[in-house]
């Protein structure tokens, strides 16, 4: 299954699953993937595969030769004219999304278990989305999910850390923006669920869609 969510001149949004074959990668790719345990190299060869499969498709050039920047340990990103990328993984999928502008996307199951649903209640800093879901252990947790997936694609966005990210950034009720505490910036975001994921994306290019 091969998905473009979004597709436009400004952002797109693919989501692949994970029972699909890999694709070519680059030999420095393949040496990357050679240090990794063998789920961890699995997750990035498949992820770089597709990520270059569908910017070779955007951007009209032979996959192999997508100028993709993807050391180990670190997100892969894109030279400066060829605009932004975001990667995420879950179990059984994977999210990629590019824009002109800074972008950051974020996929879990939606079935996802919650070990310490309390403590990431907390965790999450924004106690007036779980108002209206007092008592009810089920919409909490989507909440949960709902607010980490924004948060996370935010993070992505800013290219910061969760232990910062997360408790600095005010969503709003409806999910449709995101303001800073510290430097007051603005983001639009978008959560929205397809088959067994929930997918929070963040960029300001969202209005366009």
């Amino acid at each position: 299954m091969k998905t473009c969510l979004y597709e436009s001149e400004s952002i797109n949004l693919w989501v692949f699953s994970r029972d699909q074959k890999m694709l070519e990668i680059t030999e420095k790719e393949k040496e990357i993937a050679g240090q990794l345990s063998k789920h961890r190299s699995e997750e990035y060869k498949f992820s770089r595969g597709y990520t270059r499969h569908v910017l070779g498709k955007l951007f009209n050039i032979k996959p192999l030769e997508i100028p993709l920047i993807a050391n180990l340990g670190e997100a892969p990103v894109l030279p400066a004219q060829f605009g932004f990328l975001s990667i995420s993984h879950t179990i059984d999928a994977l999210a990629v999304s590019w824009s002109n502008d800074k972008v950051g996307v974020d996929i879990e199951r939606f079935d996802r278990k919650l070990h310490s649903p309390i403590l990431l209640r907390k965790y999450l800093n924004d106690e007036k989305h779980f108002k209206k879901f007092t008592g009810n252990d089920e919409k909490i947790r989507q909440q949960i999910l709902n607010i980490w997936v924004v948060k996370e694609a935010l993070v992505k966005r800013e290219r910061s850390s969760i232990a910062y990210g997360f408790k600095n950034w005010n969503i709003n009720v409806d999910f449709k923006y995101a303001k800073n505490k510290i430097n007051k910036n603005v983001v639009l975001v978008k959560k929205f669920l397809f088959k067994n994921w929930i997918i929070g994306i963040a960029s300001d290019r969202i209005k366009q869609i």
